[in-house]
């Protein structure tokens, strides 16, 4: 390893230079600097504020859909009319929510049970425009595939969305 020269150590380095630059630009411009930083922070905090929003909201949408799937469940096994007006209902609020596939399934469902209460036209609608909207190759299918009314009586054991 070569000898650092006696004149080397002396002289001011990259580090040390570009420190004093810093400080002399903060020490001349302390407002200026002061309100950058607080605008970094508030943005920081703003970015952050969202993450815990957008989390809370995406566990909340899913906790509803599966509440509306069990309520389905439900109505599938034993024919209760109430789990299925509690499903619908389910399935509503997370539709009405903007995540796309997650909407997306809920609406499929809430197809099926308009095809189970023999308004099949509502459900055709739906069915059709999924399968133009979604870009869920497996929604797309479910939406394609023609969909039967139940036989009659009460909780059809098919349970396809």
């Amino acid at each position: 390893m070569a000898r650092t020269k006696k004149e080397e150590l002396t002289k001011p380095d990259f580090f040390t230079t570009a420190l004093d630059t810093v400080s002399s630009y903060v020490r001349d411009n302390l407002r200026t600097c002061i309100i950058g930083a607080s605008a970094v922070v508030v943005i920081a905090l703003a970015i952050a504020g969202y993450m815990v929003y957008e989390a809370r909201r995406s566990d909340n949408i899913q906790y509803n859909l599966t509440q509306a799937l069990n309520a389905f469940q439900n109505f599938s096994a034993t024919g209760n009319e109430e789990a299925l007006a509690q499903a619908k209902d389910l399935f509503s609020k997370v539709a009405k929510e903007n995540l796309k596939e997650t909407g997306h399934i809920a609406d499929l469902y809430l197809a099926r049970i308009a095809t189970l209460q023999g308004k099949q036209a509502e459900a055709d609608k739906v069915y059709d425009r999924l399968a133009r909207d979604s870009s869920n190759s497996v929604i797309k299918a479910l939406a394609g595939a023609p969909q039967q009314p139940p036989p009659s009586g009460t909780g059809s054991k098919n349970t396809k969305p």
